[in-house]
């Protein structure tokens, strides 16, 4: 009987409980994620650069592109390489995203 009392008193000992709001909790790592992603540079800018170059570049290929059958050929597939290249991108964040976590 005294054992289970023990075994209560220490896991409810354990238990902290936080007295901040969510929205404090939410602000607070918000900044240390923005804070966090400022600090390393392949996490966010070279993939900002690598996102403005890539826009203009293909604003650059596909400008004066035209209304015809073959410039609608050519929009789906510009819009099909913009598409795989945001997903290749995102999935070059993940291990810094795990790393986060972690955190």
């Amino acid at each position: 009987m005294q054992i289970k009392v023990m075994e209560e008193e220490a896991t409810n000992s354990n238990i902290i409980r936080s007295n901040a709001n969510w929205w404090k909790q939410l602000s607070t790592l918000t900044k240390r994620s923005f804070l966090n992603m400022n600090r390393d540079l392949g996490y966010y800018w070279l993939r900002a650069i690598f996102y403005l170059l890539t826009g203009i570049t293909i604003g650059t290929l596909f400008f004066h592109i035209g209304t015809g059958n073959s410039s609608i050929m050519a929009r789906g597939k510009c819009v099909s390489f913009v598409y795989g290249f945001m997903i290749s991108m995102s999935c070059g964040g993940l291990p810094f995203f795990i790393v986060e976590l972690k955190v």
